[in-house]
């Protein structure tokens, strides 16, 4: 008490006491503008926050540089400063997204990795005359399988020891489980599988034939199989082909099956399941592959894994909810990059989880789709390709329902510097629930139906300097999908449409984490800075099925700014069954700053 008494006195003493009132810039009339540091605080004019709302800070910028107005830019071209201004609100001026380059498993490929500070190393080499699945796992004493060094790995997970499996070139015919590790026991310890030397490691479905008879043209193999064909969407895949497994290889070229031997031809094969054969013709006998395990890899319920330069092919999975060659199920914080997943009867990739990396991944040339996921939270994917899938469907007939590298529940996620090529199927898809969801700079080209289609999308849905070109039916179909921005982005040469918009009524679609419901309509877009460009043949838009009220929920909502448009004539916009211009459909959305160009040939497709 003796101590506060003084301090309280002497406080009511310099309370009590006059001062002078604090020198501010800006309190006297020309200020702001006068050049000097009126308050001494180091900051004079415009720069100092004391003149935020003076008249000589309000305006137009005219300086050459960065902005010095506190104010929100109205600048017409863009500033010169290569990072954000200075101002104390919104920029207007965007800085240029960066270029995406190579994309894939080959692109920016580091050499060597970067070697993990793991506490147990693991060396498996399965060309190695010394391997053996007793051996310690060194590099003079390798494993012969990657079976034997997960089962390693996992056990010194539960114990908190971490693990570098290090991968010698080699192909490992084997089918790599570590399932339902019990979550208790996870540790968050990771586990590494580097390839020693990137895409020369591979774990492979197949397996090499020799034993065959000739007759005629025909190779001729003993069939120990009965597969036959599986039930699955019975109301969209029609028997035959596109149900059925078997796969074939010579020197690494995938023949085409027939299911009748009358056709069989140079570069084919005929599974006879009556007689127990299978004949293979080919014009040059080499190396025949059969694929006969359905999975190359699984990895489920198990967190904080990484996977480097693998390639994982050749596994005839069967069509199924889920299934795929590789699957990566309700793990959390995986990481695979510079991998190939190529030549599955379904899917390449399956995954389901959270925090899930993809970086300069291959998922190509799969039965069905390169990837898949459900239910899949923060996933980032960059600098992948998904392109040429759906063959197995393709053989069938089938190429709609769940075909098209597809993503059913997405939260957080971004996909971006991503090539979506010639599937035979749409290009990409993402279904029911798609929410925080950011497309960036995505290729979508030359695929048998849609490029992008979002379907159920809760939103927000980010889509940005995007280009979907020359698909085979609408580059960017919608149904039922809310808050949706499409800025920056190319939208050209696509077979029905441009922009397709579906989707009559609502769809009740629920928030697999809240379990929050929505009742969905196409509705509060975004279109702003985009390119759409078609022939005669295409609608720049299109609304299918569409009534006033679905059109009443979109153009109400919709807010479009400096667009450009693109066709031999100004009549590409069909909505509610009418054929309108440029001007009618600019008029009903409210759009402003609309470009036009009657071309007959279609300009460059860049966003």
């Amino acid at each position: 008490m003796r101590v506060l008494v003084p301090l309280l006195v002497l406080t009511l003493l310099l309370c009590a006491c006059p001062t002078e009132p604090e020198e501010r810039e800006g309190d006297d009339p020309g200020e702001c503008s006068d050049g000097a540091d009126n308050d001494f605080d180091g900051a004079f004019d415009c720069d100092d926050s004391d003149c935020a709302g003076a008249p000589d800070c309000q305006g137009d910028d005219d300086d050459a540089v960065d902005d010095d107005d506190s104010a929100t830019d109205d600048d017409v071209t863009d500033d010169d400063d290569a990072v954000d201004d200075d101002d104390a609100t919104d920029d207007d001026d965007a800085t240029p997204a960066e270029p995406c380059g190579d994309v894939g498993p080959t692109a920016t490929m580091p050499a060597p990795w970067e070697t993990p500070d793991a506490d147990v190393v693991l060396v498996v080499s399965v060309d190695d005359f010394a391997a053996d699945d007793g051996n310690p796992g060194t590099p003079n004493q390798p494993l012969a399988t990657l079976t034997e060094a997960w089962d390693r790995a996992s056990d010194n997970k539960t114990k908190g020891i971490s693990t570098y499996i290090e991968v010698y070139p080699g192909v490992y015919r084997e089918e790599v489980e570590v399932s339902y590790l019990d979550y208790s026991f996870d540790t968050q310890t990771p586990v590494w599988m580097h390839a020693l030397e990137p895409g020369t490691a591979v774990v492979s479905g197949a397996d090499v034939w020799t034993d065959h008879t000739v007759d005629g043209d025909d190779l001729v193999f003993a069939w120990p199989y009965d597969w036959g064909e599986v039930e699955i969407w019975p109301d969209h895949v029609d028997p035959g082909l596109a149900r059925r497994r078997e796969i074939v290889w010579n020197d690494d070229v995938r023949l085409t099956q027939v299911d009748d031997p009358a056709d069989l031809a140079a570069g084919t094969f005929y599974v006879d399941e009556a007689a127990d054969e299978l004949r293979v013709r080919v014009a040059a006998p080499g190396v025949i592959e059969v694929a006969v395990r359905q999975q190359a890899f699984r990895l489920d319920v198990t967190n904080d894994v990484t996977v480097r330069g693998m390639v994982f092919e050749k596994a005839n999975t069967e069509w199924a909810d889920a299934a795929a060659m590789v699957r990566l199920s309700g793990g959390e914080r995986t990481l695979v990059e510079h991998c190939t997943f190529r030549e599955s009867n379904f899917a390449g990739v399956w995954m389901s989880g959270y925090d899930i990396t993809l970086r300069n991944n291959a998922f190509d040339h799969n039965g069905l789709n390169g990837w898949a996921g459900w239910r899949v939270g923060s996933l980032t994917a960059e600098h992948n390709t998904t392109s040429f899938n759906n063959w197995r469907g393709h053989l069938g007939g089938f190429h709609t329902w769940s075909a098209g590298n597809k993503f059913v529940s997405i939260h957080d996620s971004t996909v971006s510097c991503h090539v979506s090529e010639g599937n035979f199927s749409r290009g990409l898809w993402f279904d029911l629930d798609a929410r925080r969801l950011t497309l960036d700079r995505l290729d979508v080209r030359d695929n048998l139906l849609d490029g992008l289609w979002l379907e159920g999308a809760t939103g927000p849905v980010d889509v940005v300097g995007c280009t979907v070109r020359d698909n085979g039916s609408a580059g960017l179909l919608t149904t039922y999908s809310e808050d949706v921005s499409v800025r920056d982005s190319a939208m050209c040469g696509n077979g029905s449409a441009q922009l397709a918009l579906w989707g009559t009524g609502t769809r009740t679609v629920t928030d697999w984490e809240t379990g929050e419901n929505f009742d969905l309509a196409t509705q509060r877009w975004t279109l702003d800075g985009c390119s759409l460009a078609s022939s005669d043949a295409a609608d720049l838009v299109e609304t299918f099925g569409w009534t006033e009220t679905e059109w009443g929920g979109f153009s109400t909502t919709v807010e479009a700014t400096n667009n450009s448009y693109a066709r031999p004539t100004d009549d590409g916009f069909h909505v509610l069954e009418q054929w309108w211009d440029l001007a009618t459909w600019s008029a009903a959305i409210g759009e402003t700053g609309a470009g036009w160009t009657a071309a007959d040939d279609l300009p460059a497709c860049t966003p």
